[in-house]
């Protein structure tokens, strides 16, 4: 199934009943064939019922996060047998719950989803535009040596993650980042991510 934002509109009207009957139909049959659709339709179905409240500003937060990630998965699945990572949550378009005090410093958080395991970074705000960057990659067998490396235009930084997965940027700069997971010389997993 190739899946682009014309389906994923498509699966939206149908959800809302907004398709002819003809059109209906035909859609239905595809979905109870294909496995990949169905799931499509219930991620479409999930997004829509996490935006529908009466908080603005959580209903703004589903809305720009479930873009992020529907952005990714088209990404990823535009391309068979990438290795491109998905966003599953990032902090700088969710709020903090009601009682929750911010920190002092007010950091980013990400979560991604990879083939190979689960991506969490945070990013720690140095000056106006670069951040210390941590990481973790869970998922992989302990002991496996993995480098990570991150492009920004034509700079290009690497570090080694330790036992556990661990690995530090002490500083890095905002902008459109390609962050890769290489294990034995081979690139594993990807990212692309604007910091």
């Amino acid at each position: 199934m190739e899946i682009n934002q014309d389906i994923v509109r498509q699966l939206l009207a149908y959800h809302r009943g907004e398709l002819d009957e003809e059109t209906r139909s035909e859609l239905k049959g595809r979905i109870e064939t294909d496995h990949e659709l169905a799931q499509l339709l219930a991620v479409v179905v999930e997004l829509t019922a996490a935006t529908r409240t009466s908080d603005d500003s959580l209903s703004q937060s589903a809305r720009s996060l479930s873009a992020l990630i529907i952005r990714d998965y088209l990404r990823k699945k535009a391309s068979p047998g990438s290795i491109q990572g998905v966003v599953v949550f990032d902090s700088s378009v969710v709020p903090l719950p009601d009682g929750v005090r911010p920190a002092a410093v007010d950091t980013r958080q990400l979560r991604f989803k990879l083939d190979v395991g689960d991506l969490s970074l945070a990013l720690y705000p140095l000056t106006m535009n670069s951040f210390e960057m941590v990481g973790q990659l869970a998922g992989q067998p302990a002991g496996d040596r993995l480098t990570i490396v991150l492009r920004q235009g034509r700079k290009l930084q690497s570090v080694d993650a330790d036992e556990h997965h661990l690995f530090r940027f002490a500083r890095v700069a905002g902008g459109d980042s390609r962050l890769a997971v290489v294990r034995s010389g081979e690139e594993i997993a990807f990212i692309q991510i604007d910091i």
